[in-house]
């Protein structure tokens, strides 16, 4: 590939969606890969989806159990690396020019791999919980404290049978 114009390039803004994701090897998001199955294989074999976003529009037995599985993709999102080096391909590819990243990805890798400041997450990030009533709250909480309290309230969706 010719890279003439990253390295005549003054600034670069780079532009990336879920397939930058994809491009990681985080294939859960549409299909029950085993990185998917060695996660969420209860709730893949209770309702049968096949990869995360299915499981936003399941209807859960309880709320309890739609909670587990928020809490399940939350801890996947923070504790699953990249599974290839390309937040570090892109990286070297940019080298020291001044950068933005733009993304749609709510994923939290742009953040880990850059300056928060270089980054602008458009549709949010999972970074943070807002409360239900922002017009009277209009804090931003960070997840990270608030999933290691809850996942270990998580209750009868570690055990099944493969």
């Amino acid at each position: 590939m010719n890279f003439k114009h990253v390295k005549d390039a003054d600034a670069i803004v780079v532009g990336a969606g879920s397939g930058m994701s994809r491009a990681t090897g985080l294939a859960f998001w549409y299909e029950d890969s085993p990185l998917y199955m060695d996660n969420m294989k209860y709730f893949a074999k209770k309702y049968g989806f096949n990869g995360l976003f299915q499981g936003f529009y399941n209807r859960f037995e309880s709320e309890e159990e739609h909670w587990a599985f928020l809490l399940e993709l939350y801890k996947m999102m923070n504790e699953i690396p990249p599974q290839k080096p390309t937040y570090e391909y892109l990286k070297n590819l940019i080298g020291d020019k001044p950068v933005h990243y733009v993304t749609t990805n709510q994923d939290m890798l742009f953040t880990k791999y850059f300056p928060e400041n270089e980054v602008s997450e458009i549709q949010g990030s999972w970074h943070y919980f807002q409360s239900s009533r922002p017009t009277s709250d209009r804090k931003l909480y960070p997840t990270k404290g608030m999933l290691d309290v809850l996942y270990d309230k998580i209750e009868n969706t570690k055990q099944i049978d493969s």
